[in-house]
């Protein structure tokens, strides 16, 4: 059991923690903070799985850790999986006013194999990416390092306005992990020695965090030029600022206060000079914020010291300022400030000051056209502005080309996929599941259903009637069978009322139309019933919690939550559709629904409601005679199960009133996030398993939630095991549907493309049973194109409704085969005897991997399964596995069981061969298949897909359909740097494709072929020079010809 710290001595410890230097901060487990930066020691085991030091990892000795004055002392063991972990003895002690010294000795007699021990300081990418670190007197760019940097006596890291200096002797190596979907760099300080079987290891430095000297200049102060009042505020605002307090890197500025209207900025017409004092400034450099309002102008800063000598430096076009909008990164020019209409903006230079006392700056303009100086700045250190961010837009240019906009697809084309449906939904009564685990309904047995659709939320479930049915057309052309309505129980209630149960007619209305509409074109519904619904003033006043999602937690373990619930939930079940002319919980395309959406106990207890779930627990110990003090204070595998069975017992309970008293006959499901065998075990209890995943989810700022920045990775699933789909894989119960509501490969990650391949093949290889992509739109703007891409949504993002198309053909469609084998993850009671926290209960990662060659899943122990085979012993679980099982674990090369997909993690390419289909994703231009070849292709990321369209195999098909993905952006989007790491604004209604290009070649038969070029609505918009030849057909594709192209139909004469 992990040591309790009481609540005197964490007070204790966080005062003595207070008293080591400024900067340098250490919590009980002897995780640092070291002048804003994270850092704590990491240990790779033989797997390359990660130990990280923090509470849960850290189990001390007695009366540790020790916290005084100067001196910060821990003892204990840092658990590593598959062995009794290290003994570790942390020392951290002051040294000086502004020093710290760090030492760490850890040991395990039998020694512990080792990848890498490290002291990791996880630098922030959107902080760091395309900065420098100084080692050992030399910059460095954060990236990773090809050579670990050897013997290194200083290390300096400057973040914000603080600088970090790290001197010892040790080894530094930098990772980049937004490849693995977080959104930093580790800078790891290897211990010593730092891999191999580690018996004994040891890492000793110093540390030392001060602020950067940094004078702000007070424009204010200058002889003449000055712009004050509502005129400055108009100009800042032109520029994209509100002025204030300004940092760039680590130089900070003072602009004027737009808002307050109070400072100063400088306006330089032709000819104009004026004087800014100095009285004696000292600084190694001079920062500017400043542009100029034409390439005529001829700005020159000349610095005038004590001594009488001066230092001139003349700011020239192209190099300092610039005015091509919208404006980009010069050589001494980090655009800071932009506005995102006029593309007006400020400029951060640099200017290398020689030592000694400055007098004054003198500021004059040569040119014909005026030049604004906003702020200016001396400062110790050097920032240069090719080491911080530069605001970045999007336009067309050599690396991006026009594209045409999304538009409905006509009837009949190439592009409808309506045919796929079989309207209306609910014609064959009642989705059921049969005995494969897999869907069907009660008056068609025998007939398979896989269902799949976006997601609707918001207001874009709130439509007039005419965009309903738009609507409703567009997405059956794209072969949608079914949609999610997802956060429509807020918006259905009165806002300003005091009951959120009860339903608003109007609005109900809009709901109802839309149901019958998908319903007529044969899209089931299904939904979660409670999303986000907000309780009203008034609603459970005595509730611990109110606010937010409040009734997530309280549903578990508050009675009146319940009843709210059933009261909200009758209200929308036994309302009559007038379209339809059925109820909605009486009609059968409503197939399921979910009892609330992504809530589970193991999460819910620690929030607000946290003292009624102790509360509960003390009582479920107490009715199995298990109350000892041990067992109430553990949050091992006994607490878990308790919150298991807590969970299972609402389910039944609501499930009951969904089907008893309300009559619904539909399926139900909850628990639709997350993996791991104790939520098996809660899982087992559901008619279907239903879960949730992303890859590069929006990350935000602290205290920043869902605003401006949003942070993304901007990495290929591929090159990182295709996380997204393989973390879902072992949460399936075999003998159970399985769905995922919401998958996405969210914009703007630029190989999203990938995302129509991988789903499609790996969900076909598994063999589930519904996709659905979160999401088509968030409000009806969205729903009538009416916005740029964004976010989420995929109604206008062209890229991305390709893949669907991709997906659909694949999964769908059937053209990818399902594994014949499988292997089942055995959860159960030992899944709880063994715990001694959440984390113990987690999939293993090669486990994951084993679902590139067959289906996995999970299975209770000691149950069986037609065609799957139960690991046994799970902390052995490799021993199990087939040579063929093994070897799709430990290759990078991964074919599946069936052969049709070739998947190399190395490379990042996936080849996926069926007889009426063929996909490709690379990187190198060239990639092939057995009938669709690629070749002499751009090096960009690309994914080109082939499908015989005419029910004959691709190879003798008469109609192929073939689909070209690059990437597919807004104009004018706007990153915070060229690495387009971090969304500062959505740019305009104007598609961009990436530049791509390839040579084709079809194997197909000698025949009349002609290859045209396709439109977004499925017509024809070019025909594409083509020539057959011994090889077979040839052309070469191009995303930037026909106006932005990313669909080609090939026919054949008969």
């Amino acid at each position: 059991m992990i040591r309790q710290i009481s609540t005197a001595f964490a007070a204790a410890f966080a005062l003595s923690v207070a008293a080591l230097p400024p900067g340098v901060a250490v919590d009980e487990s002897g995780a640092m903070t070291l002048g804003g930066l994270s850092a704590a020691v990491n240990v790779y085991d033989r797997d390359w799985r990660v130990s990280i030091q923090g509470k849960s990892s850290i189990v001390p000795e007695p009366s540790y850790p020790v916290p005084s004055a100067k001196v910060y002392e821990l003892k204990g063991t840092l658990k590593v999986p598959n062995s009794d972990g290290f003994t570790i003895q942390q020392w951290v002690k002051e040294a000086g006013p502004d020093t710290a010294t760090y030492s760490m000795t850890m040991k395990n007699k039998e020694g512990i194999r080792c990848q890498a021990v490290a002291y990791s300081i996880a630098l922030p990418a959107h902080l760091f990416d395309g900065k420098t670190i100084v080692v050992n007197g030399r910059e460095r760019k954060v990236e990773n390092f090809r050579e670990p940097a050897y013997h290194v006596k200083d290390l300096e890291i400057t973040n914000g306005d603080r600088r970090i200096a790290l001197k010892g002797d040790f080894t530094v190596v930098i990772q980049d992990n937004r490849k693995f979907s977080v959104p930093n760099f580790s800078l790891r300080l290897l211990f010593a020695p730092p891999s191999g079987l580690v018996k004994e290891t040891k890492l000793e430095f110093s540390v030392s965090v001060t602020p950067l000297a940094v004078t702000p200049l007070v424009l204010e102060d200058a002889s003449a030029a000055k712009v004050t009042g509502s005129e400055m505020a108009q100009l800042l605002r032109r520029h994209g600022t509100n002025g204030g307090d300004f940092t760039v890197g680590s130089v900070k500025f003072r602009l004027g206060d737009a808002k307050k209207k109070s400072g100063a900025l400088l306006r330089l017409g032709a000819g104009e000079t004026a004087v800014l004092p100095l009285g004696g400034a000292k600084a190694s450099g001079l920062y500017l914020l400043q542009n100029a309002a034409g390439p005529g102008a001829a700005p020159a800063v000349t610095a005038v010291y004590a001594d009488g000598s001066v230092q001139k430096f003349d700011l020239a076009p192209g190099r300092e300022f610039g005015t091509e909008k919208p404006l980009r990164r010069l050589p001494n020019g980090a655009l800071a400030t932009s506005d995102n209409t006029t593309f007006d903006g400020f400029y951060f230079s640099y200017f290398a000051l020689r030592p000694g006392s400055l007098k004054e700056l003198k500021l004059e303009n040569g040119g014909t056209d005026g030049w604004l100086l906003a702020a200016a700045t001396l400062a110790e250190g050097v920032t240069r502005p090719e080491s911080v961010e530069s605001i970045y837009y999007v336009d067309a240019g050599e690396e991006w080309a026009p594209m045409e906009a999304v538009k409905p697809v006509v009837a009949g084309s190439i592009l409808d996929f309506s045919g796929m449906l079989d309207a209306p939904a609910g014609k064959y009564g009642w989705i059921t599941t049969d005995e494969a685990g897999h869907f069907t309904a009660e008056k068609a047995a025998g007939k398979r259903f896989r269902f799949y659709g976006p997601n609707l939320c918001f207001s874009a479930l709130c439509l007039d009637k005419p965009t309903a049915e738009k609507l409703a057309d567009e997405l059956a052309r794209l072969g949608y069978t079914s949609v999610r309505f997802h956060h429509y129980d807020d918006a259905l209630s009165d806002r300003k009322g005091g009951d959120s149960t009860e339903l608003l007619p109007e609005k109900l209305d809009r709901l109802d139309y839309l149901f019958y509409c998908m319903k007529e074109r044969g899209i089931y519904i299904t939904l979660d019933l409670y999303c986000s619904r907000r309780f009203r003033d008034g609603e459970l006043p005595e509730a611990p919690v109110r606010d937010g999602y409040a009734m997530k937690q309280l549903l578990p373990v508050y009675a009146p939550a319940r009843e709210n619930w059933k009261k909200f939930v009758r209200n929308l079940l036994t309302h009559r559709n007038p379209y339809t002319g059925l109820t909605w919980g009486g009609d059968p395309a409503l197939f399921a629904v979910s009892l609330s959406n992504e809530n589970i106990t193991f999460g819910n207890w620690s929030g607000k409601a946290k003292q009624l779930y102790l509360d509960g627990y003390r009582a479920y110990l107490e009715e199995r005679g298990l109350a000892t003090k041990e067992n109430l204070e553990s949050r091992g595998g006994l607490f878990y199960r308790y919150l298991a069975d807590l969970n299972v017992e609402m389910i039944r309970d609501l499930s009951g009133f969904v089907r008893d008293e309300l009559g619904y006959k539909g399926l139900i499901t909850e628990i639709n996030f997350q993996q791991n065998a104790a939520i098996s075990e809660i899982r087992d209890s559901l008619a279907f398993v239903d879960n949730h995943n992303y890859w590069d989810h929006p990350n935000s700022l602290p205290g920043h939630a869902w605003s401006f920045p949003f942070l993304h990775n901007q990495t290929s699933a591929l090159r990182t095991a295709s996380w997204a789909a393989r973390m879902l894989m072992p949460s399936r119960i075999f003998g159970k549907p399985f769905t995922v509501t919401e998958i996405n490969f969210v914009y703007p990650n630029r190989h999203r493309a990938e995302s129509g391949p991988i789903l499609g093949a790996y969900a076909a290889l598994q063999d589930w049973d519904g996709l659905y992509r979160f999401a088509w739109a968030h409000n009806d703007t969205g729903v009538r194109h009416e916005e740029p891409i964004n976010r989420f949504d995929i109604a206008e993002d062209s890229l991305s409704q390709i893949a669907e198309r991709v997906t659909n053909l694949l999964f769908m469609r059937g053209d990818v085969k399902p594994a014949a084998s499988g292997v089942g993850w055995p959860y159960g009671e030992s899944t709880f005897r063994e715990m001694n926290a959440l984390g113990d209960s987690n999939f293993p990662v090669d486990f994951g991997m084993l679902g590139f060659y067959c289906r996995i899943g999970s299975l209770r122990e000691n149950r069986g399964f037609p065609g799957v085979k139960l690991i046994k012993t799970p902390k052995e679980f490799m021993k199990e596995l087939s040579p063929a099982e093994l070897q799709a674990v430990r290759e990078p090369v991964k074919t599946s069981e069936t052969g049709e997909i070739v998947y190399d993690t190395a490379k990042g390419t996936l080849r996926i061969v069926s007889p009426r289909s063929e996909s490709l994703s690379f990187f190198d231009g060239s990639l092939s298949g057995n009938v669709l070849q690629i070749a002499n292709g751009t090096p960009t990321f690309q994914v080109v897909t082939a499908s015989g369209m005419d029910g004959r195999p691709l190879r003798e098909s008469g109609r192929i359909l073939l689909f070209h993905q690059s990437d597919v952006t807004s104009r004018h989007i706007r990153y915070s740097s060229e690495s387009m790491n971090a969304v500062e604004h959505w740019g305009k209604r104007e598609a961009l494709i990436r530049r791509a290009s390839a040579d084709v070649t079809l194997k197909l038969a000698p025949g009349r072929h002609t290859v045209r070029a396709v439109g977004l609505d499925g017509v024809p918009k070019g025909e594409v020079p083509a020539e057959y030849t011994a090889d077979g057909l040839k052309f070469r594709i191009d995303t930037a010809k026909f106006g932005g192209t990313m669909v080609y139909l090939i026919e054949t004469a008969d």
